[in-house]
């Protein structure tokens, strides 16, 4: 089928539950952004800056399951770096979408504004790439391919990714496979799911530390929910959801090179 590039992302984004984009206009994002109006499956938030709209899209990401912004580039996209970071480290897929100079511009290396004015475009790709798991620059050429695969890295692994649109090709159309007109998520292992189920039903004592692996979608708190059911004790480290839990008994530090648990009054299940 038949579909432009901007249209393409937007669908692919839609795949993925997101209902609202963050981020800040500028001129090498409008086509985007004027494409983005008229959809009506998306809302575009506009914010002060584009360090907020990326912690804005984290934590929409962490509410939601995925989340994205638009930004411009260079003074956009590096403005917001911070924040991508952050999302790395606390693992929450979100999309950064930067409005790039125009595709030829880039490949004759013009001097334009909103660059370090020496021709180089590939710093701020450079950057990104130490703080995301799939980067891209979209071409006609590519796009097919490179959209949903960037895409789908943010779902898989949980982590932030970059793209890059130029401004002179978001209307562009592309030929797009049946089969590409949402990201290629992955399934559960039906095995492994079920021995884990059969542990948990067949074990008279079971104990769980679903820890920073289990937060992202909801994780640790789904891990909890089944372990106040089976009434199984359960373990997180403090930037988790265990302090938030209704029979959460204290929590342990190290004080002097040894565990100790704090005292607090007894809980039981």
């Amino acid at each position: 089928m038949k579909i432009t590039i901007g249209s393409f992302i937007l669908q692919q984004l839609h795949a993925l539950s997101v209902d609202r984009i963050y981020g800040v206009p500028g001129d090498y994002n409008l086509s985007l952004l004027e494409l983005l109006e008229s959809d009506e499956r998306l809302t575009f938030v506009g914010n002060c800056n584009e360090l907020n709209a990326s912690y804005a899209a984290d934590g929409y990401a962490r509410m939601k399951g995925a989340g994205a912004l638009i930004v411009t580039y260079g003074v956009g996209d590096l403005a917001a770096l911070s924040g991508i970071a952050g999302a790395y480290a606390e693992s929450s897929p979100v999309v950064c979408i930067a409005g790039t100079p125009p595709l030829h511009a880039m490949k004759n290396h013009q001097l334009l504004h909103h660059t370090l004015g020496d021709g180089n475009f590939d710093n701020v790709m450079n950057c990104f790439k130490q703080f995301t798991v799939a980067q891209a620059l979209i071409t006609p050429e590519n796009a097919a391919q490179e959209i949903p695969r960037v895409i789908s890295r943010a779902w898989i692994e949980k982590k932030p990714v970059y793209l890059q649109l130029p401004s002179d090709i978001c209307d562009v159309e592309i030929e797009v496979a049946a089969a590409a007109a949402a990201p290629q998520l992955p399934a559960s292992d039906k095995y492994n799911v079920q021995l884990a189920a059969m542990a948990l039903l067949t074990k008279n004592k079971t104990r769980a530390a679903p820890d920073h692996i289990g937060r992202p979608n909801g994780g640790s708190l789904s891990v909890a929910a089944a372990g106040y059911r089976r009434r199984s004790p359960l373990c997180h480290s403090a930037d988790q959801y265990a302090n938030r839990q209704m029979h959460y008994s204290g929590r342990y530090r190290r004080l002097d090179g040894r565990l100790q648990r704090q005292p607090v009054a007894p809980r039981t299940l």
